[in-house]
């Protein structure tokens, strides 16, 4: 060769000596290329060698052919895709008999038939003859016990066409359990009967491949080989006995094993999932072979690592290039599966060149309509829309970088998308592959987290400030409440200035139990209810909230079920609601108020975050026809202090009470509004199987407020603490008072008497309310406990662990209602 041509730099580069070349033609004898070997040595038989490349170069021949018609039958195929995805489940009702008694527009379409056709003829000329029988008999396994069953089989359609269906068929029996009808469901599942059948043939194509293969291929568990294929055998010299039995650094050559094995630990500790390394081997018989080892790590969920090992056998050759053909067919295959939407675009001319199946599904287009389409048509984006020149271009959008991009589909709807770019070279030319992944939910989930936190933050800071002002509640209306009475003087100005104060500070208790409801930190009283019973009972308050130019409809679902929750606090949110309600209809409307039961599974949750939790809930919905709220309004609404009324006219807690109220409750609210078209406030509670129970007369009689046992006050707040010292002293009881837990525990070591009573905050630092008065009752078990405090933090449920002769008492409070308690605890045998 390099005689003839001397002048050939590559062939003197390559050491070429001999050539040998065949022709490549399809079926009808046009030249598709040409396959040629090369060596560098002279050929010794020319003419043996000529005979087997043109051997190769027919089947390879065929092959091309092969594979250009597939390519087009899969063109062919794609065109009609969409129509086929595009169709509904298809249902059908048919008696024993066969005879069809409905049929939904889906199924018509689907057969091609008109509903005369279908209504009263029988099911089974639909059914491929060979598959009646098995029909028949899946049929024949209903019974009232198993009423479902689930099968597959050929359909013929009015035009002849045989498909796969998959039906779950549900059997309808009279009250003798006697079948009369069948509800049947089906979809078209030709497609995956045709991927099935075709995976089956590429598993075996893959097998049969990795058996007969060039290369040697090994898995290797840790340092156990656990596979190999045949060609792995040859190279070693061995058989897979032998080689399975072995680890694949056993064969190693000395001189190279402390290389290869630093080597392999440096690329495992780098996160290196692939590396390739050159070495000698020794044989079993001896010899040795210089090999090229690449492998992928893989590493699964238990933390085995596992390696996926090539073996390439290069003593006597280089590594083979890898022909235009292989590339190809595995740049089409993962092209067509990726889950991604791909379009490649040519780098020059900037139009679309292709798209893959997920593209397709992602814009809405056609893969044809790609072609004519522009940038303009798939984004909404300024970083595209706007660019008028290839700086601009390259400069914002780099390779290797993800970009978040709002794109549009062919019906006009916006999402958003994340997108990389990449880029190849085909012909010589330069394209860009860019990926998109539709993120929408994504956003979506991170917003409702965001939101979820920010109200979390906002209704802590509350609680906590709630919580501060309730006990400056507590000393100034007691603080009153004494002075009042050291007032001789009925008719005094300062009578009249107390009162004020009083009456200041009560207004400010109502603020902070708005707060706390937000908070969720309030006392609530939870008592099983019967929603549709309050609703009612609350109707007459609700007729005096609205104007005559509201008309209230109520939709009760009966029979109701029951709740568990503080029924005023549950009025609390419907009547926040309403007043909402009414105030967005000035010119009048409708107000609907209904409840509903509903169950959710955890297949429906993961779709849509309605709640948190499976299960039963009642659900309570109040719908008006007023203004409507914009979606940034909307987004607000729940926070403390928010209002869009004017200066004067609202506090901006209505809303962010009913939401603590509700989340407190173990509810979930979701608000429903659009500008003009008015909105729907969703409430779910939890259904309960627990029952009402039947309410205790009141046997409380007026205690008289003085007394003369020992009581022990546990407060961290110096004014609550010296408040109700002073007072409770002045009402003649003997008094010891502590800080804290640990100081109330110093103070009975020395303390001679006995303690009558407790009245301890509940939320303390060190030990806690109920804690202490446990501890206390071993030393007096006769001792009463009072529990106060300014917020719920799980209080019923810790005060429900107590005797039940304890009560709890919250924050803010006055004096007479505290003396009174004292009296009614103390007098009370449990």
């Amino acid at each position: 060769m390099q005689k003839s041509f001397p002048k050939d730099i590559l062939l003197q580069d390559m050491d070429i000596e001999s050539y040998v070349g065949a022709p490549l033609f399809d079926s009808n004898g046009n030249p598709l290329g040409i396959i040629v070997a090369v060596d560098r040595k002279p050929l010794k038989n020319p003419k043996l060698a000529e005979s087997i490349l043109k051997l190769f170069a027919t089947r390879t021949a065929t092959e091309m052919e092969r594979i250009r018609v597939e390519e087009e039958l899969i063109k062919n195929e794609k065109r009609y895709r969409t129509v086929v995805e595009s169709q509904e489940e298809l249902i059908v009702r048919w008696k024993p008999d066969g005879t069809r008694t409905f049929t939904n527009s889906a199924y018509l379409k689907y057969f091609g038939i008109s509903p005369q056709e279908a209504i009263g003829t029988s099911i089974m000329p639909y059914v491929a003859k060979e598959d009646r029988k098995k029909l028949r008999e899946k049929i024949s396994y209903l019974t009232p016990d198993n009423p479902i069953e689930k099968d597959e089989h050929r359909v013929v359609k009015a035009d002849g066409t045989i498909a796969w269906n998959q039906w779950i068929d549900r059997g309808i029996f009279d009250s003798n359990g006697k079948l009369i009808e069948i509800q049947s469901v089906g979809r078209d599942i030709t497609k995956q009967k045709e991927a099935e059948e075709n995976l089956l043939k590429s598993e075996e194509r893959f097998r049969k491949t990795v058996e007969n293969i060039s290369d040697g291929l090994a898995i290797i568990e840790e340092d156990k080989m656990v596979y190999c294929n045949n060609r792995l055998c040859e190279i070693y010299g061995i058989s897979k006995d032998e080689i399975t039995e072995s680890t694949i650094t056993d064969f190693i050559v000395p001189e190279d094993k402390e290389r290869v094995l630093e080597e392999t630990e440096k690329n495992i500790h780098a996160g290196k999932m692939h590396f390739a390394m050159d070495y000698w081997i020794q044989r079993k018989d001896g010899t040795k072979r210089c090999v090229r080892k690449s492998t992928n790590l893989r590493i699964d969920e238990e933390g085995k690592r596992y390696n996926y090992v090539v073996i390439t056998d290069i003593t006597e050759r280089i590594e083979a290039i890898v022909s235009l053909k292989e590339s190809e067919e595995k740049y089409r295959e993962l092209f067509n599966n990726a889950s991604n939407a791909v379009i490649i675009i040519d780098d020059k001319t900037r139009c679309i060149e292709d798209v893959n199946v997920a593209a397709i599904n992602m814009f809405g287009y056609e893969k044809e309509q790609f072609t004519t389409l522009k940038w303009q048509d798939i984004t909404t984006d300024e970083k595209i829309v706007d660019e008028n020149s290839r700086d601009i271009y390259d400069k914002v959008f780099e390779p290797l970088q993800t970009y978040t991009l709002k794109m549009k589909r062919k019906n006009g709807e916006i999402f958003s998308a994340e997108m990389n770019i990449s880029y190849f070279f085909s012909k010589g030319r330069k394209k860009r592959i860019y990926t998109f992944r539709d993120i929408t939910e994504k956003i979506n989930l991170e917003n409702q987290l965001r939101q979820s936190q920010k109200m979390e933050a906002i209704g802590s800071l509350a609680g906590g400030i709630a919580h501060d002002f309730n006990n400056l509640l507590v000393a100034i209306l007691g603080y009153s409440e004494l002075l009042a009475e050291q007032i001789k003087d009925k008719d005094s100005n300062l009578l009249r200035y107390i009162n004020e104060i009083e009456k200041a500070a009560t207004r400010a208790s109502n603020l902070t139990k708005h707060l706390l409801a937000f908070s969720r930190k309030q006392i609530l009283q939870p008592k099983i209810i019967d929603l549709n019973k309050l609703i009612e009972d609350t109707s007459k308050i609700i007729s005096r909230l609205i104007r005559e130019d509201i008309e209230q409809i109520l939709n009760l679902k009966k029979p109701a079920k029951l709740i568990k929750a503080d029924p005023t606090q549950i009025e609390q949110v419907i009547i926040n609601i309403i007043v909402n309600a009414r105030d967005a209809m000035p010119n009048g409307g409708k107000l609907l108020i209904g409840t509903d039961s509903v169950n959710f599974t955890e297949e429906y949750i993961s779709k849509n975050r309605i709640v948190d939790k499976p299960g039963k809930y009642v659900l309570l919905s109040i719908s008006d026809t007023g203004r409507g709220m914009d979606e940034k309004t909307k987004n607000r609404i729940f926070e403390p202090f928010f209002t869009t009324k004017e200066m004067g006219k609202g506090t901006g807690l209505g809303l962010s009470t009913v939401y603590g109220i509700v989340k407190q409750s173990g509810g979930f609210i979701w608000c429903e509004s659009k500008l003009n078209e008015g909105t729907t406030f969703k409430i779910y509670f939890p259904e309960t199987e627990e029952q009402a129970e039947i309410a205790d007369k009141d046997l409380s009689e007026q205690h008289k407020i003085i007394g003369n046992e020992t009581i022990l006050i546990v407060e961290d707040d110096e004014r609550v603490r010296n408040l109700l010292s002073e007072s409770l002293n002045m009402l003649g009881y003997n008094i010891l008072r502590a800080k804290d837990g640990n100081e109330a525990l110093e103070r009975i070591k020395v303390f001679k008497g006995s303690v009558d009573l407790l009245i301890t905050d509940m939320i303390m630092p060190g030990i806690r309310g109920n804690e202490l008065s446990n501890q206390l009752k071993k030393i007096y078990p006769q001792m009463k406990t009072i529990y106060v405090s300014g917020y719920a933090n799980n209080t019923i449920e810790e005060i429900q662990k107590t005797d039940k002769g304890d009560i709890f008492l919250q924050k803010p409070f006055n004096i007479k209602k505290m003396a009174k308690k004292i009296r009614e605890i103390l007098k009370s045998p449990n």
